[in-house]
């Protein structure tokens, strides 16, 4: 990982799967809303990685849906195509 990154405890178990250790961690208070570098929540981390088990987890827990809606990825995240 590079230097200049950052991954919350948090968002690295929702990325990797890691559904008791994400249960743990909202358990122990972790921010479910921080977001990474690139700006993604664990949430949305764990929905791209295909994690259902951490989504449910962390919707079942409180997590917001609505800050998913409000960022707005790069269009090289949405279009490999600039063209397009």
């Amino acid at each position: 990982m590079p230097a200049d990154s950052f991954e919350s405890p948090l968002t690295l178990a929702a990325c990797g799967g890691h559904t008791e250790l994400a249960a743990l961690l909202v358990e122990r208070g972790a921010n479910m809303e921080e977001v990474n570098d690139e700006g993604y929540t664990p949430l949305m981390e764990a929905v791209r990685e295909g994690h259902e088990d951490v989504v449910t987890l962390l919707i079942h827990r409180g997590m917001k849906l609505e800050h998913s809606a409000e960022y707005t990825p790069p269009q090289s995240h949405c279009c490999p195509d600039p063209n397009l």
